[in-house]
């Protein structure tokens, strides 16, 4: 869902917040080096 809102807001000029579970999303958590919680990623 996070990568879909990237998207989106690359292509509309939006800033958009998304909240994803860590534990469950293992794969997401390491795809963005997230290692705590909880955590503000932001990208330009």
């Amino acid at each position: 869902m996070a990568g879909h809102l990237y998207k989106l807001g690359e292509l509309t000029g939006t800033i958009f917040f998304a909240k994803i579970d860590g534990d469950k999303e293992e794969e997401l958590a390491r795809q963005y080096e997230i290692d705590g919680f909880p955590n503000i990623y932001l990208e330009q």
